[in-house]
């Protein structure tokens, strides 16, 4: 492995050019999965989206939109959507 890496020029502003460096990955990171909610753990919770329940959402700290949340009305993880701070 050489002790040094290629270096290329990126576009640091508007006028002025920086060097950078590049890394490129051999391939996607294993670790990357897509998780989804499951119908069963929406509709039992009597909670859905809620502080303890299982939304990937709530755990990653994002509102679920409501298009496309299995919850749909009775999500509890829309508080700026539906105004409620």
């Amino acid at each position: 492995m050489p002790l040094y890496n290629e270096i290329v020029w990126a576009k640091y502003s508007a006028f002025k050019f920086w060097p950078a460096l590049t890394i490129a990955l051999p391939a996607d990171p294993d670790v990357v999965f897509r998780r989804q909610h499951k119908q069963k753990d929406i509709s039992s919770d009597k909670d859905p989206c809620g502080l303890n329940s299982n939304c990937i959402n709530r755990a990653l700290l994002v509102e679920c939109n409501p298009k496309t949340c299995p919850a749909s009305e009775s999500c509890q993880n829309q508080c700026f959507k539906r105004k409620q701070y």
